[in-house]
Order: C-alpha cells, then sequence, then structure tokens
C-alpha cells in the first residue's frame, strides 16, 4: 500500500466512521440486482451500494448536486456570456468536422489528435486569413 488507508484518516467518532462500522448498505445490491442485466454492458458489483451510501453523504452534509449548481450557473451573467462566445466558436468547429477531417481521428492517442486538432485549427486560420487579405497576386 502507498499511503494511509481511508479508515486512517477518519477519526473514529466521526459520523461517517459510525455509520460504516453500524450500518449494513449491501441489502440495497440485492435488492436491485434484478434490475441490471447480467450478461451485456458493465458487470455491477456494488455500484447500487456505492450509490445510496453517496446520497446518504450529501443528505448529511447537505452538498449540493450538480443539477443544482448548473442551475444557479444557468442564471448567472457568466452562462450569458459563455453562450455568447459560444455561437461565435461553434460553427467554426462544425466546420473543422464536416470539411477539414476532425470527424475521424488520424492517428490513435489522446496527444496525437490534440496535434491533428491543432493543425486543423492552422489550416482553417490560414484559409480565413487568406479570405480576408483578398487576392494574393
Amino acid at each position: 500500500m502507498y499511503g494511509p488507508d481511508v479508515y486512517e484518516l477518519i477519526l473514529k467518532n466521526h459520523l461517517l466512521y459510525k455509520i460504516n462500522e453500524n450500518v449494513d448498505f449491501s441489502f440495497i445490491n440485492v435488492t436491485c440486482e434484478k434490475l441490471y442485466c447480467s450478461n451485456k454492458g458493465r458487470p455491477v458489483t456494488n455500484t447500487p451500494e456505492m450509490m445510496l451510501r453517496s446520497a446518504v453523504v450529501q443528505y448529511l452534509f447537505r452538498i449540493n448536486t450538480f443539477l443544482e449548481e448548473a442551475k444557479r450557473y444557468s442564471k448567472s451573467r457568466d452562462f450569458k456570456r459563455d453562450m455568447k462566445m459560444r455561437a461565435h466558436i461553434e460553427p467554426k468547429q462544425g466546420e473543422m468536422k464536416r470539411f477539414h477531417g476532425l470527424k475521424r481521428a488520424k492517428f490513435w492517442g489522446k496527444e496525437k489528435m490534440n496535434i491533428q486538432a491543432m493543425l486543423t485549427g492552422i489550416a482553417v486560420n490560414l484559409k480565413r486569413f487568406i479570405k480576408m487579405s483578398g487576392d494574393i497576386c
């Protein structure tokens, strides 16, 4: 093991430690067993249990969900500014996808895909620069 176990970091008298010691959440795995397909998709081992545990933690500590944060963000000035910028960026990305080969990666790996995207961006910007500058000859 590389570092301390998570249970060594939590104090023995902490509420979460006591819940973990005294409450058996494994009943939910048996209850939800029929809801998951056994031969298709990702195998489910403790997913329902982990989801229930995270729901308990969210409830106990009043952790806002991503949905609530997204609702708050959608009403902010930052969201409106970002949406205005997005209206200019998305058509250009669509052009790069449709006409310049970004629909499908030419090489394997994130690094090589980034290089492909950079080269495509350079090509689109050069095309735009030539169009803006008028006739070169």
